[in-house]
């Protein structure tokens, strides 16, 4: 019973099975009840014949009027004795019948007055209805008890119960007629409105034989202005989808999407350029795409995993830079084109190396030629020059040194270092802070350090002491900028220990200047100072926006980061120091680092 029509004609036939079955049964019994109640009153009125008949007759009459009276009356006429006996009876020998005194409807009138009962007659082996009643008859109490035979008020019985069954099963049949003629109206425009949507055109009410329901017309109603607004949905789906490859296509990136089974869903035209390619959508990528880079960032796209990696195709001379993302449905990855990029960069390394190792020499002639004209007894008016010249000499050879220690850095190959070295990084920052305190600005500042009894470490102790020297310099320039000789100037130096990592996380924080907020975001980049107003005194010398820069590439260098906190005043700084991993698995991490 798939179909509604068919569900609700067989409700309908259902309800007029019980329906009928129910009346039937109902209507019987109050017709078996009816008749009863119709036998006894019957009896009643025949019994007070045979009363008005007794009365005019002798006792020796009797037996001849009560036969008469009992066959034109169609029932039994017994006259009993109070002690049980018969005297009388219109259909048997009152001889031959046994005591009646225990029967039930005798004993009801001997007690009540009247009594009455139904049951079998061993006497005229029939089923009867006895009704009795006590009277007095000539001056003597007797029991006069009339008799019906059951078999007629079961013949009128089930008469009326064939006349009440037929005539329901013509109403059952009426009503499924009509009931069927009820559910084809009601199914048809149904049926005439699933065919108007499965051609896939415009919803209208088909003409029908019979004028559908309201209900019909609402819902043909409602499906047309659903599918209306369906077209218009799909055309703007359309449209912008056209917009949006569109767009697509006139990226300077690739765009590469696939879907769940590793398939090519879309690529847009700059990825072809990028990849050397051509369109390849619809087969899977693990054997469209050369790198193994790419291909393993798809895959851990599709597992939910998002990701960013460099790829090198070698044989184009191209460096790309990929980032996949998982989407519902698959993933999605764009392509950079980073060539010019890292050739620049390159170029910036080479140029700054080479520049590094060819302004030594001269810088080292310029520093002994001024040495010497000092040693050899200058006059008073050249010594200020040349003093000049050695200080201005110092602060070029330092910018060179950060210059080449970053470059170092960033190639990760030429750095002489040991990161399995065993350090205390609280006596190390100890040991910055006290360089730190002899700064001719530190001398009105006032200290905070917190710092364990020892904090071991696995690194390379003088890069980690130019991390915490670099910052703890900016501190006492912008804290010094801030109130000059006056007193007031904070810093803070503790280390704590975070067990969750488990890192060490070394804090610098002063109340100093502090950093604009539109350059917190580039204050860790090359030639980027916190205060640019700042410029070089008497008593300093102003930075070049490297220190931090150095600070940055170094903690990474050990796993490890250097992050800007928050500060209602001044600035904070923290080193996050990770326990790094040991031996040789270390010295390939910080290679892969560089």
């Amino acid at each position: 019973m798939r179909h509604l029509r068919t569900r609700l004609f067989f409700l309908l036939a259902v309800s007029l099975l019980l329906c009928f079955a129910l009346g039937w049964l109902f209507q019987s019994m109050v017709l078996r009840d009816r008749l009863g109640d119709y036998a006894a009153r019957e009896l009643d009125g025949r019994l007070e014949a045979s009363l008005l008949a007794l009365e005019r007759s002798n006792s020796s009459e009797w037996r001849t009027v009560l036969g008469e009276l009992g066959k034109a009356l169609r029932c039994r006429i017994t006259v009993i004795a109070p002690d049980g006996n018969v005297l009388v009876d219109s259909e048997a020998d009152a001889a031959t019948l046994e005591n009646h005194r225990s029967r039930p409807e005798v004993q009801a009138a001997l007690a009540e007055g009247r009594g009455s009962d139904t049951r079998y007659s061993q006497s005229v082996k029939k089923n009867m209805l006895y009704v009795a009643r006590s009277v007095p008859v000539h001056g003597e109490a007797l029991v006069v008890r009339t008799a019906f035979p059951l078999a007629l008020l079961r013949d009128v019985l089930s008469a009326g119960r064939l006349s009440l069954g037929a005539a329901l099963l013509l109403a059952a049949a009426a009503s499924l007629f009509l009931g069927a003629l009820f559910l084809r109206q009601l199914v048809q425009p149904i049926q005439a409105l699933v065919k108007a949507v499965n051609k896939g055109g415009p919803i209208s009410l088909p003409p029908l034989p019979v004028r559908p329901s309201a209900e019909v017309q609402e819902l043909a109603l409602a499906l047309k202005n659903m599918a209306e607004r369906n077209e218009q949905i799909l055309q703007q789906l359309q449209e912008e989808r056209t917009y949006l490859e569109r767009i697509l296509a006139s990226l300077p990136v690739g765009v590469l999407v696939v879907n769940r089974e590793g398939k090519i869903r879309y690529e847009n035209p700059p990825l072809g350029k990028l990849l050397r390619m051509p369109s390849q959508k619809g087969h899977p990528f693990q054997g469209v795409l050369r790198s193994p880079e790419l291909v393993e960032l798809l895959e851990d796209a599709l597992r939910g995993r998002d990701g960013t990696c460099n790829v090198v195709l070698r044989e184009e001379q191209r460096f790309l830079l990929a980032q996949a993302v998982s989407v519902a449905g698959g993933a999605i990855a764009v392509l950079q084109d980073m060539t010019e990029r890292h050739l620049l960069e390159e170029s910036r390394k080479a140029f700054v190396a080479d520049a590094g190792h060819e302004l030594q020499t001269p810088l080292t002639i310029i520093r002994a030629a001024a040495e010497l004209l000092l040693e050899e007894g200058s006059s008073e008016n050249q010594r200020p020059y040349l003093e000049r010249i050695l200080e201005q000499q110092e602060r070029i050879s330092a910018l060179m040194d950060d210059l080449l220690l970053l470059s170092r850095l960033d190639s990760g190959t030429a750095v002489p270092l040991d990161l399995t070295e065993e350090v205390d990084l609280a006596e190390l920052c100890r040991v910055a802070r006290e360089a730190a305190a002899l700064h001719p600005l530190a001398e009105h500042l006032e200290w905070e350090v917190d710092l364990p009894e020892s904090a071991p470490f696995a690194g390379w102790s003088e890069g980690l002491l130019r991390c915490v020297t670099n910052l703890l310099d900016n501190a006492v320039k912008y804290t010094a900028g801030r109130f000059e000789a006056n007193p007031g100037g904070k810093i803070s130096l503790r280390m704590v220990r975070d067990d969750l990592l488990p890192a060490w996380r070394i804090v610098v924080a002063d109340n100093g200047i502090g950093i604009p907020e539109a350059m917190r975001h580039h204050i860790f980049e090359r030639f980027r100072r916190g205060d640019a107003s700042r410029v070089r005194n008497g008593k300093a010398k102003g930075g070049y926006g490297l220190g931090l820069a150095i600070v940055k590439r170094m903690a990474e260098l050990h796993g490890g980061s250097v992050l800007l906190e928050d500060s209602d005043e001044g600035a904070a700084f923290t080193i996050v120091l990770p326990d790094p991993p040991s031996g040789a698995s270390q010295r390939e991490e910080a290679a892969e680092r560089g």
